[in-house]
C-alpha cells in the first residue's frame, strides 16, 4: 500500500466513506497538499458535515435567491458560508467570506430530491 508523501488531511489508508450526493468529496486518501497546508498553517478551516439535508437546503436557497442549483460539493462549501455568517451575526464580527462554487448542480438533481422532495 502507498500512502501520499506530502502533509494531508486524510480518514486513514482504509477509509472509504460511504455514499453521498457529493461523490466529488467521497476519498479517504485526503485532499489536495496545497489546501491541506493552508489548513496546518491555519490559513483556513477544514470543516465536515454528516448530514446531507441541511447541504441541500442551503443548494436550494442558492436555487431560490441566486437561480441556479449549485453543484453538491459546491453546496458544502455555501453550507459552511452560511454557518460562518451565522456566527458573524451572533457575535457582530466582521469578516469577508469567500465561497467557491465550481459548478452546477442539474445532473444532481436526483440526488437533492432524494433529500428534499419537494425541490
Amino acid at each position: 500500500k502507498m500512502f501520499p508523501m506530502a502533509k494531508t488531511l486524510t480518514l486513514g489508508i482504509d477509509v472509504f466513506p460511504p455514499p453521498r450526493i457529493a461523490e466529488g468529496l467521497r476519498y479517504a486518501a485526503g485532499g489536495s497538499p496545497q489546501v491541506c497546508l493552508l489548513v496546518h498553517k491555519g490559513v483556513i478551516k477544514a470543516t465536515y458535515y454528516d448530514d446531507e439535508k441541511p447541504i441541500a437546503e442551503a443548494a436550494k436557497l442558492v436555487l431560490e435567491t441566486e437561480g441556479f442549483l449549485p453543484a453538491p460539493e459546491s453546496a458544502y462549501a455555501v453550507k459552511a458560508g452560511i454557518d460562518e455568517a451565522l456566527k458573524c451575526k451572533k457575535t457582530g464580527e466582521e469578516k469577508v467570506i469567500a465561497i467557491n462554487i465550481s459548478g452546477h448542480g442539474y445532473l444532481d438533481f436526483p440526488g437533492y430530491r432524494k433529500l428534499l422532495p419537494e425541490l
